[in-house]
């Protein structure tokens, strides 16, 4: 410890609370962070009565080959002795020194800490306290020290290191190796290093160090005057280029046993880098990366947290603390995680929280509301969090805000149902509507057909030709009332899948038609076999061969119907040489009651390849048009390989024209 440090007071600095009242409040950013000073510490511990001589605890130091004791009175840590300590003391005091109680020469002012303290903590209490050991305590009682030659060692399993030229001191202290150890130690001492470079001209032989001092001089009863640094040096020295690894250097020398190492670059020393540079290089990078970690989830939108195993919180961000309008994620911290206020229903937090330390994995829908009262639908994944032993510490996790599409489906869940029931309503509409209107338009049929028989011979030429046209219009009106309820029943019952067999099923609608003579229907290729509802099926071709046929206006016509492959689907074309439609009529055509023949002139419903729309829709596919005026039509549809789900089909409304 440096001087400054020293008091003539006993006061022992316990920061094992203050640390744990600091990292509880943290996120887990790593696997380091659950790694504790317990994990790395060492238990046997060198330990001397602040009773005893100087030199008795020196002998002790040399014999165990450790940097320190602790002076314990009944069990309490009441000072620590270093290395540092015994050298500065000596050189002032001389030989007179040794037989002093190890009580005035002790750094009273110890700082400990918890066994609970995570590695990267403790490691900044040392930096910050320009110390290299920490006693670690448990109730009151000394259970271990760790070191920062512990701490390097933990710290450096972790990261990519640079190399050791960026963290190595230039500023050395060089002595010739024929000098005095005693000279080494006021140097030593007066420039509060740790070791001196032993030289022989300009080529570095060994090293001194504060440990060689106490194990080689002074616990062998040697005069360090009459000693020279050549005979207690550490020789030779180990030396590493400048572009030796930050890590390789730390394992160098862990396995070596030694602090420091020599730089060399061609031949000529140019640095040396000692364990206390490697580890502040380290705790640096790592407590670097930490809060950049820590900045991540303080400034992510994504809703995170941590709990310890009784379910308190240890953790929020502010993203979690707006989810849930909370104005300081602080105020969430100690207490129960989503705690009663809450939920909307808060005996549902118990099925929550009943297997917390039970599920590895969870995710849970939950309906909850903010601290102002504001509904909320969240969906919370979590899992397990463990020590560096895999004992199950607690748990951390996401709260996902799911508010928006929960709202969004019972929107979307109250409109089909308002739906479905519009949709019954207007099929009981048009079922009632179709019979109270084809009744009396039977009845004018009925009348017309009895009007031609009993006046007969009263009748003139034209009065027989509007009694047909009266009937014909009044059949025409069946015919869009039965289309009318046909289409509106399309997609309204799943049942009813069938595998369909295309190539009998068209051939079948093509025997049905009244093909006349100059047109031809062919099938080029093979159709395949799919599922679909059969009466459906029949009703596009029909609807598409009765339109070709009907608006055929050439004297030789053709109309053909090919298949092809397009990944999931199907896809038909059913082409003609007739008339050709413009292309402003491409959407009209397949709404109700639109035909492109006006009046008396059309036989048609306007209803067909409504119909037929409708049903390549409910069987999941699309169909539309392409035409060139003159030169015919192509109607082209597709239809999915695989059966799927019937959805929703969205229908032109039922526009019924009054006259």
């Amino acid at each position: 410890m440096r001087d400054g440090e020293h008091s003539d007071g006993l006061a022992v600095a316990k920061l094992d609370a203050t640390l744990k009242d600091t990292t509880c409040t943290k996120p887990i950013t790593s696997s380091r962070f659950w790694l504790e000073v317990r994990d790395v510490m060492s238990q046997d511990v060198a330990t001397v009565s602040p009773d005893q001589t100087v030199i008795s605890a020196s002998m002790i130091m040399a014999e165990r080959r450790v940097s320190c004791v602790v002076a314990v009175d009944r069990t309490f840590v009441v000072g620590v002795l270093t290395e540092t300590d015994l050298l500065k003391k000596i050189v002032v005091a001389g030989k007179d020194f040794y037989e002093k109680p190890v009580a005035t020469v002790m750094s009273k002012s110890v700082v400990s800490v918890s066994e609970h303290v995570s590695v990267l903590s403790a490691s900044q209490t040392m930096e910050a306290k320009h110390i290299k050991r920490l006693p670690i305590l448990a109730d009151e009682k000394l259970v271990g020290i760790v070191t920062q030659t512990d701490l390097t060692r933990a710290l450096a399993e972790y990261g990519r290191w640079r190399d050791v030229s960026e963290i190595m001191s230039s500023n050395l202290c060089t002595m010739q190796s024929n000098e005095s150890v005693a000279a080494a130690a006021k140097a030593m001492a007066s420039n509060n290093i740790s070791s001196i470079i032993a030289m022989q001209d300009e080529k570095p032989v060994g090293i001194l160090t504060q440990r060689d001092f106490f194990t080689k001089i002074l616990a062998k009863g040697k005069d360090p005057q009459h000693t020279k640094i050549e005979d207690a040096m550490s020789s030779p020295p180990v030396c590493v280029p400048p572009n030796y690894s930050i890590h390789s250097s730390s394992r160098t020398m862990e396995d070596l046993k030694i602090r420091r190492l020599v730089i060399m670059d061609d031949g000529k020393l140019i640095g040396i880098v000692t364990q206390s540079d490697i580890f502040a290089a380290i705790r640096r990078k790592l407590q670097a990366e930490e809060a950049k970690n820590l900045l991540l989830l303080e400034k992510s939108p994504c809703c995170t947290f941590t709990t310890d195993l009784e379910g308190k919180t240890t953790y929020v961000n502010p993203a979690f603390a707006r989810l849930f309008e909370v104005s300081d994620p602080q105020d969430l911290v100690g207490g129960p995680f989503l705690s009663d206020p809450f939920w909307v229903d808060p005996s549902e937090r118990s099925l929550l929280m009943g297997g917390y330390t039970n599920w590895k994995f969870d995710t849970s829908e939950l309906a909850l509301k903010s601290a102002k009262g504001k509904n909320l639908y969240v969906s919370v994944f979590s899992s397990f969090t463990t020590d560096s032993h895999g004992v199950i510490n607690g748990r951390q996790g996401i709260v996902y805000d799911l508010t928006e599409r929960t709202e969004s489906e019972k929107h979307n869940d109250a409109l089909i149902q308002h739906l479905t029931e519009s949709n019954s309503e207007l099929e009981n509409f048009v079922s009632r509507m179709s019979h109270d209107l084809k009744t009396p338009i039977r009845e004018l049929v009925t009348l017309a057909d009895w009007i031609t028989t009993e006046y007969r011979d009263k009748l003139d030429e034209e009065g027989t030709e509007k009694l047909e046209l009266l009937r014909k219009r009044a059949n025409g009106i069946v015919d869009r009332v039965d289309g009318m309820l046909h289409y509106c029943r399309l997609g309204g019952d799943n049942a009813g899948w069938v595998e369909v067999d295309l190539m009998k099923q068209v051939s079948m609608v093509i025997d049905m038609l009244e093909v006349p003579n100059h047109i031809e229907i062919t099938i080029e290729g093979q159709l395949p076999v799919l599922h679909a509802f059969p009466t459906q099926i029949n009703q596009i071709f029909q609807n598409l061969l009765s339109n070709a046929i009907k608006f055929m206006d050439k004297p030789r016509g053709r109309i053909s119907i090919r298949c092809s492959e397009e990944d999931r689907f199907w896809k038909f074309e059913l082409s003609d040489n007739g008339p050709g439609i413009e292309e402003g009529h491409f959407d009209r055509i397949f709404k109700m009651f639109q035909t492109l023949t006006a009046g008396e002139e059309s036989e048609s419903t306007g209803i067909g390849l409504a119909l037929a729309k409708k049903s390549v829709e409910v069987h999941g596919g699309t169909l539309w048009v392409e035409s060139v005026l003159g030169q015919g039509s192509a109607f082209i549809f597709t239809l999915p390989k695989e059966r799927e789900k019937l959805g929703s089909v969205k229908s032109d409304a039922l526009a019924i024209p009054v006259t």
